[in-house]
């Protein structure tokens, strides 16, 4: 009985700790990235900048569905660093929805990005965590968002998930 209980505890800790995922292998793009086994894949089209997109397959808590995307800017006829400036940072503007709360850079699989986290002026609980890298001419982002207290509940998910995006 007592073995029992221990390897029921072992497999508990396991399954509420560890999350499964997926190989997702976009041979138009050449990009791989892992999936959360559970979420929900949707294939965009070839002339759409959205190359694919990941949510959970129900609501959380905050009421917004963790999710994120992969974007691909093609072609791009400037330097990283000012396609950087000029469009990925939040503007102080009226205008603009979005709150810088921190940036860095971050290198993983050889590949280096500069990383933003932002929330919203209108939606006071989203946040938004967004990888930016550069490749051939291609601007790539990969955008995590949800609610809190979901961003933080799935925030290393997220950041498990960037580590496996392969140019």
């Amino acid at each position: 009985m007592r073995l029992f209980l221990i390897i029921l505890v072992i497999l508990f800790q396991t399954n509420l700790f560890a999350q499964e995922i997926k190989v997702y292998h976009d041979s138009l793009n050449h990009f791989t990235i892992d999936i959360p086994t559970g979420w929900i894949v949707e294939k965009k089209l070839k002339s759409d900048p959205v190359a694919l997109s990941a949510r959970l397959n129900r609501i959380d808590e905050g009421g917004i569905i963790p999710s994120f995307v992969v974007n691909i800017i093609q072609n791009t006829k400037t330097t990283f660093e000012k396609y950087y400036k000029n469009y990925c940072r939040p503007i102080e503007s009226p205008n603009e929805d979005r709150v810088l709360i921190s940036e860095d850079n971050y290198l993983t699989n050889g590949i280096n990005y500069k990383w933003i986290l932002t929330k919203s002026k209108t939606l006071d609980l989203l946040r938004n965590l967004i990888y930016y890298c550069y490749k051939d001419g291609n601007i790539y982002q990969i955008s995590f968002s949800a609610d809190l207290p979901g961003f933080v509940k799935y925030e290393e998910v997220f950041k498990k998930v960037i580590d496996t995006f392969k140019l």
